[in-house]
């Protein structure tokens, strides 16, 4: 085997048990005391939950309440943007990684981009730093794409993206700025 083979391997590979190991997690994990407020107040007074509480993670609260409107009450089934928004983070990081041949830099970068410790709590778990983070890394990546050619049209998807990650988590606010 030659060493694109390896570089094309340790490509797919990387993401692909990344976000393996997040399905499994959120399968497999019970209702966090998080979650579960968040849930309680989207079932019972979603309108007062923008004025009402600290939650600040409306993006989140809305994929909850579709899920609550379609009669999905398991934890999965309120995970589902969270894990969604995985597959965007590792595609992203799929496709910034094919910017280098070189497996020992691949590597490094994956290491980097999936084995931060909280990141896969991150996104196995129905809050909203999971679509945050997706929405940072694809507005990084469309940002770039625009400066490569130009593109305005391409800037403006970027500028989409950060702003979803905003109302994914206020948190990402600075990111926008």
């Amino acid at each position: 085997m030659n060493k694109n083979k390896y570089s094309s391997i340790v490509s797919i590979l990387f993401p692909t048990l990344f976000f393996a190991i997040v399905l499994v997690k959120a399968f497999f994990s019970d209702l966090t005391h998080d979650e579960a407020y968040s849930f309680y107040i989207q079932k019972h007074f979603s309108r007062a939950e923008f004025l009402c509480t600290g939650n600040s993670h409306w993006l989140n609260s809305a994929a909850m309440r579709l899920s609550i409107l379609f009669n999905l009450d398991s934890p999965i089934a309120l995970r589902w943007l969270s894990i969604i928004s995985a597959g965007i983070y590792a595609l992203v990081i799929f496709k910034i990684s094919k910017l280098s041949d070189s497996v020992f830099i691949k590597i490094l970068f994956f290491s980097f981009a999936f084995c931060a410790s909280q990141l896969i709590d991150f996104f196995s778990l129905a809050r909203g730093y999971a679509a945050g983070i997706a929405g940072m890394s694809l507005a990084i990546y469309l940002l770039s794409l625009a400066l490569q050619k130009k593109s305005d049209k391409l800037f403006f998807y970027s500028m989409c993206c950060a702003s979803l990650s905003c109302f994914s988590n206020f948190g990402f606010v600075f990111f926008f700025v």
